[in-house]
């Protein structure tokens, strides 16, 4: 997704709100969760995009789903020493989408792939979650959340994804069954298989 917006703007804030209320019309059970983010966007405003907010900001991520083998790419997080899917904060002139994209690419190499048909239907993210990143002396950087906003990626012919991840935030990479996805430690990644088995986005079907 291109974009013009600055996300100092009064324009870019719209949006993000506007993909956040479209969110949870589709999502109503997830109202409560979410408030945290909605408070922010409403205090803060511009602010809270900007990676120095330690109150929290905003995060993409992407998921890529092999919808013929019914398996998800997960990566092995070098900082955080965790299994999760791709993702990372946003540059200063992205919406989320355009992020997810972007970081996906660069931290797995995957290129040829686009957004799952649902997100066109609907114009917002599969999952928005809020959850807390400890702090690291390295990148001078205090304890705070990160709003994210995932996205599912497919491609036409998955087997032929060419994997080379940026090994210096990664670890490791490999492909999990969507049915022990739904097992995952992390919260998120258990929500979003839940939601691709309830949207019918499983093997030989449309995603």
């Amino acid at each position: 997704m291109k974009t013009e917006l600055i996300e100092n703007s009064p324009a870019y804030l719209e949006a993000v709100s506007g993909i956040l209320q479209r969110y949870l019309n589709t999502f109503p059970a997830e109202t409560e969760a979410l408030t945290a983010l909605a408070s922010q966007l409403r205090e803060e405003g511009p602010s809270i995009c900007q990676r120095r907010n330690f109150r929290g900001h905003l995060t993409a991520s992407a998921l890529f789903v092999d919808t013929i083998a019914s398996t998800a790419l997960l990566v092995h997080h070098r900082s955080l020493d965790i299994w999760i899917q791709p993702g990372g904060h946003l540059d200063p002139d992205e919406l989320p989408e355009r992020g997810a994209f972007r970081e996906f690419t660069e931290e797995t190499g995957i290129s040829g792939v686009r957004a799952a048909d649902w997100h066109r239907d609907h114009e917002i993210p599969l999952d928005i979650d809020t959850h807390f990143i400890p702090a690291n002396a390295k990148r001078d950087e205090e304890s705070h959340y990160h709003h994210d906003f995932l996205y599912v990626l497919v491609a036409d012919q998955p087997e032929k994804a060419d994997i080379n991840i940026k090994k210096d935030e990664l670890i490791n990479y490999k492909f999990v069954q969507l049915a022990e996805l739904i097992k995952s430690p992390e919260p998120k990644l258990a929500r979003v298989a839940s939601k691709l088995g309830e949207y019918g986005k499983l093997s030989g079907r449309t995603i």
